[in-house]
């Protein structure tokens, strides 16, 4: 894990390699920023709106290349100490844009109703400057969409549900994901929340560009 290994604040949590400022100085002392000027180029980050299942869902990598690899450091390696690389790039456009609201997030596929697992979502948001309402949206059982063909993915709508709906009740909300794929799980969600949120935004740091 980073945080054993390489403690140097100027280190990063990618490469190893120490990270020199210069014109990289600004996000580096603004917001704290983890990698060096070279990983940062390759994430490719780009703030961008796409459309699955009539959602508009806010975005910010495709799930390919360099940044894929490091999602799944991340999330299916468990590398923790990479939870705030992902939006340092975009963290002033994105306190403007969400202030006010609470995240829910969708629930990992090793968090189940009664389990607490490693949850990626949660450790992400939790870096950000807004409150999480956990046990809303929890899963009745692993399902894990990755290992499902596409055409059964629907199928997620029978495994998540809402609970302690009250937390939302009435408010902006922001429903959260690290990855959408055919979009049926933010689909399922924002279907258990519209009644209850005053108002959802839906955000996903990744996303297939199918």
């Amino acid at each position: 894990m980073y945080r054993n290994t390489h403690q140097h604040q100027h280190t990063c949590r990618i490469c190893f390699e120490p990270k020199i400022m210069g014109q990289y100085f600004l996000s580096w002392f603004l917001y704290g920023e983890a990698l060096c000027e070279a990983c940062r180029k390759k994430m490719k980050g780009e703030w961008q709106v796409i459309e699955k299942l009539g959602l508009k869902i806010n975005s910010l990598y495709p799930y390919e290349g360099f940044s894929r690899d490091v999602l799944l450091r991340f999330k299916d390696g468990h590398d923790q100490w990479l939870n705030d690389v992902f939006l340092t790039p975009f963290l002033t456009r994105f306190y403007l844009k969400y202030f006010g609201s609470v995240v829910v997030c969708v629930p990992s596929h090793e968090s189940v109703t009664d389990i607490r697992g490693y949850q990626p979502n949660v450790l992400v948001m939790k870096t950000q400057y807004l409150k999480i309402c956990e046990d809303v949206l929890v899963k009745k059982h692993p399902y894990k969409q990755s290992t499902m063909h596409r055409d059964v993915r629907g199928n997620v709508k029978d495994v998540i549900v809402l609970e302690n709906a009250s937390l939302i009740k009435g408010k902006k909300v922001l429903l959260f994901d690290d990855l959408c794929t055919t979009g049926h799980s933010l689909r399922a969600c924002y279907d258990l929340l519209k009644s209850h949120a005053h108002s959802i935004e839906v955000f996903a740091l990744f996303h297939h560009e199918i």
